[in-house]
């Protein structure tokens, strides 16, 4: 099988799983996203996504002398 093919199947395999995930979560996705608990988790994620990329622009910036985000 040709790579190319290869890594579509993956890629397709990847989607349908999480369209599967997605169709399970569905009903009760906006309770749960819009509770406190889930407020919570949404706030962690993005702190967890964030506040990397800050720390790295800083140290770039300061330390490195170059523009991180260019």
């Amino acid at each position: 099988m040709p790579v190319n093919t290869n890594l579509a199947f993956r890629e397709f395999g990847i989607a349908l799983f999480f369209a599967a995930v997605g169709l399970s979560a569905g009903a009760k996705f906006s309770v749960t996203v819009f509770s406190a608990r889930g407020l919570q988790w949404l706030l962690a994620g993005v702190c967890v996504t964030v506040l990397p990329l800050l720390v790295v622009d800083i140290f770039a910036r300061v330390v490195l002398k170059m523009i991180f985000m260019a």
